[in-house]
């Protein structure tokens, strides 16, 4: 009996243990703040020089200015299958930065090409469930646009976009860049650019306080000015024929002297929600 005691005990003990581990690692788990997902596939390989200074320079930026000190950040990478854990996760410090973009631009410089077509469905499963996670998210997106977003609310004006510029895309050996932005565990925005450009982020409204519903009160029939007539305007004055004439000729004359605007540069952006 007390042999029985003894095991029972100690089974209890084990138990408690392997519960207190796995809070640790599920508490030890970082929450991400940004995250780049890059397709290192073959069809990648005549983009990666620009994806490779794309990727560095946004790290170098600190995302524009969006990473905070201790956010934590990391590099995913997919071709066939999704590696997450390849690069560490890292704690921002911006007294670090050129340290860390030389990091992810050494380890994306790496990655060897797979001739693997990349499995772009496994990438977005794995961003929709970081989002949940997170709350507030920023993910850069990485790919060739041959295969289809889904699974977003925006898959049907980025694969537009995809479409419309794969082929000026493949030629200019260019990625495209794909931001989605997280807010409430839901991706609420994005936006999609030419890697080697400005990578345009989307900044999502922040919401204000709600207003008083109560009306102000109004003033007491004692103290309650009384209403004075609001001014007439004054009356506009007929124009003569020698008049009209005139404009008209200005008009004329300021349509001729226009200089037609030079056309903007190519910028694929996307509506914020």
């Amino acid at each position: 009996m007390k042999r029985f005691v003894i095991l029972a005990g100690l089974c209890l003990g084990l138990s408690a243990r392997g519960k207190e581990s796995a809070n640790e690692t599920a508490q030890s788990r970082p929450i991400y703040r940004c995250l780049f997902v890059v397709d290192t596939s073959w069809s990648m390989s005549r983009r990666k020089t620009v994806t490779l200074d794309t990727v560095s320079k946004l790290i170098l930026s600190g995302v524009g200015g969006r990473l905070h000190a201790g956010e934590a950040w990391s590099i995913w990478t997919f071709e066939d299958q999704l590696h997450t854990n390849v690069f560490p996760a890292q704690l921002w410090d911006p007294r670090r930065r050129e340290e860390a973009a030389n990091h992810a631009y050494r380890f994306l410089r790496d990655q060897r090409p797979k001739k693997n077509k990349g499995h772009l469905d496994k990438a977005l499963a794995a961003i929709g469930g970081e989002a949940s996670l997170s709350g507030t998210l920023t993910v850069f997106l990485f790919t060739d646009g041959t295969e289809p977003i889904k699974g977003t609310p925006f898959d049907e004006p980025i694969n537009a976009i995809f479409t419309t510029h794969a082929a000026g895309m493949r030629k200019a050996k260019k990625p495209f860049v794909t931001v989605f932005v997280a807010q409430n565990a839901q991706i609420a925005a994005y936006s999609v650019t030419p890697g080697g450009e400005p990578i345009f982020i989307p900044r999502l409204a922040k919401t204000s306080e709600k207003e008083s519903a109560a009306p102000p009160p109004e003033p007491s029939s004692a103290t309650k000015p009384e209403a004075t007539p609001a001014p007439q305007p004054p009356t506009k004055k007929s124009l003569t024929v020698d008049e009209i004439s005139e404009a008209l000729r200005q008009s004329r004359k300021a349509k001729t002297n226009t200089v037609a605007a030079a056309p903007a540069p190519l910028i694929l952006r996307g509506p914020t929600a």
